[in-house]
């Protein structure tokens, strides 16, 4: 396994463990500048392309994190939300810029682009995972009595989300960001 991978991978995860924890314990700020430093090494090392990227994981985000809201799925605590009180709140809506990075050349989930079968199962069962994974920490609460059920709708969701992100990608870096014109650019950077 190439270190990238793995490096990829632990810094995807402190991230989302640092923007949970962080929510859970009540230090919404702690968590989103977690994220956001992670975020910004993930920027850096993508150049100028990972920005259009994490844009889209970023509108992508706030639609689907307002949906669960409006649905009243999910909630946030005052404890929990940015310090702007923002809703859906920053440290939520930045985790999905870090699971886009993971899908570039050389992280540890760009082997699912082009696999739509296993970017559904892998959407579906991770997304529901996590955010069951988010409330069971405290840093957000299930609305429904049926907390399991809310997982599998909002796995549901991500089964649809993942491979949406992973087909967005796949066509920026192939149709607009990785042009010849493009590729010699970042190679003269």
């Amino acid at each position: 396994m190439k270190k990238s991978v793995v490096i990829s991978a632990l810094l995807y995860y402190a991230g989302w463990l640092g923007a949970i924890l962080g929510a859970a314990q009540g230090e919404p700020l702690v968590g989103s500048m977690t994220a956001m430093a992670i975020l910004l090494i993930g920027l850096i090392q993508g150049g100028r392309p990972e920005v259009g990227f994490a844009g889209l994981a970023l509108l992508l985000g706030l639609g689907f994190e307002t949906l669960l809201l409006e649905l009243q799925w999910v909630a946030y605590s005052p404890e929990v939300k940015s310090p702007l009180g923002w809703n859906p709140p920053i440290w939520m809506l930045l985790l999905w810029p870090l699971l886009m990075r993971t899908l570039a050349d050389g992280q540890c989930l760009a082997w699912t682009k082009g696999r739509w079968v296993i970017c559904i199962i892998f959407g579906a069962v991770g997304g529901g995972l996590a955010y069951y994974g988010g409330q069971s920490l405290g840093a957000l609460q299930f609305l429904q009595e049926d907390k399991i059920m809310t997982a599998i709708g909002i796995g549901f969701g991500w089964g649809i989300l993942f491979p949406a992100m992973a087909m967005g990608r796949q066509y920026m870096e192939t149709q607009m960001f990785m042009s010849d014109s493009n590729l010699k650019e970042k190679k003269d950077d």
